[in-house]
């Protein structure tokens, strides 16, 4: 094993990313998970396969993209305000980073449909507060329209953590705001237990809601 590799090992077992064991914790159970601007795939990739698995995206090139990786039973292209689908038609409903590339008003309203799809729970992750983001890779839809704190995801009834260590040491894309970045990506990993307890410091946010239909 290469010295990059077994550093990258090493980070994972040090640091490990809070999103995917919060969503491993979270999935647990479901037989079926509907993933809400899916893109070319995010987390959900990094879990094994145990539930039937929809994603859906409006747009086009980033599905096509991850239908290659097989890993979605079904990938459905349509604004995420106009999928097909019934009230709970999912047990579980997950919209990763994707409720701050909307207006305030219409992500409110997204908010209230993955609400009435899932039977179980609803999980979101998304920046802590508003996060100036421009469009890249020819996508349009990753602009950065509104910005969610603690305070508002709580008020809505959601259960809320912080993700990604401290909000300062990061900035646009996520990505590591001083150098050298190996040392302060390192100091942000170790910083995620605190900000996991004190989200209203850390960069990102995991909200996880039970559905009351359950």
């Amino acid at each position: 094993m290469g010295v990059v590799r077994r550093l990258r090992c090493l980070d994972q077992a040090m640091f490990p990313d809070l999103l995917v064991r919060t969503l491993e914790r979270e999935l647990r159970g479901a037989a079926s998970v509907l993933d809400v601007g899916c893109g070319e795939g995010g987390p959900l990739l990094c879990l094994p396969k145990r539930a039937r698995l929809t994603g859906l995206d409006g747009h086009a090139p980033s599905l096509e993209k991850l239908r290659a990786s097989g890993r979605y039973d079904e990938l459905v292209f349509a604004p995420l305000d106009q999928a097909p689908f019934l009230a709970g038609s999912f047990d579980t409903v997950v919209c990763l980073d994707v409720i701050e590339h909307f207006t305030k008003p219409q992500a409110m309203a997204l908010i209230t449909l993955l609400e009435r799809w899932a039977a179980r729970k609803v999980v979101l992750a998304t920046p802590n507060g508003f996060l100036a983001q421009r469009s890249y890779d020819a996508n349009p839809f990753q602009e950065h329209k509104c910005g969610f704190s603690t305070a508002e995801l709580r008020a809505l009834g959601y259960r809320v953590h912080g993700i990604r260590g401290p909000k300062f040491l990061r900035g646009e894309l996520g990505q590591v705001r001083f150098r050298p970045k190996f040392l302060w990506h390192r100091i942000s990993g170790a910083l995620q237990p605190l900000t996991w307890v004190w989200p209203q410091g850390a960069f990102g946010l995991v909200a996880v809601k039970e559905s009351s239909k359950t």
